[in-house]
């Protein structure tokens, strides 16, 4: 009765007065152009829409940010995957959208790869 899951275009469908001490996404972030170059098992299997994030891979997550900012209680914190070599123009999109910069790094993942930014609203 704590945690509450929901399925949706990003945040779109929430009330405007919905708030979260944390919004966890792993979107889509790979660039449109590398999908014919993914491992066949990912590129013939997985979703599409799963997979494209546009030109630079980071359409949706620039989608996501500021909707994240607005949804997240005083403290909260927003944990987004990224794909390799994205993490430094990931943290300035959460800077840009008013995350506070003291707060917004990258988590590296087992093989030591920048995977995951994070970041909180005060």
């Amino acid at each position: 009765d704590r945690i509450r899951f929901l399925c949706a275009d990003l945040l779109t469908p929430l009330a405007g007065a919905a708030r979260f001490a944390a919004i966890l996404s792993n979107p889509p972030y790979i660039a449109s152009g590398e999908i014919p170059t993914l491992q066949p098992e990912v590129r013939d299997y997985e979703p599409h829409l799963a997979l494209d994030g546009g030109a630079d891979g980071l359409a949706v997550i620039r989608r996501l940010v500021p909707l994240a900012a607005q949804h997240l209680l005083p403290g909260g914190r927003l944990l987004v995957e990224v794909g390799a070599g994205q993490s430094g123009a990931v943290e300035n999109v959460l800077e840009q959208a008013g995350f506070d910069a003291s707060t917004v790094h990258t988590r590296a993942d087992l093989a030591g790869t920048p995977r995951v930014v994070t970041g909180a609203v005060i």
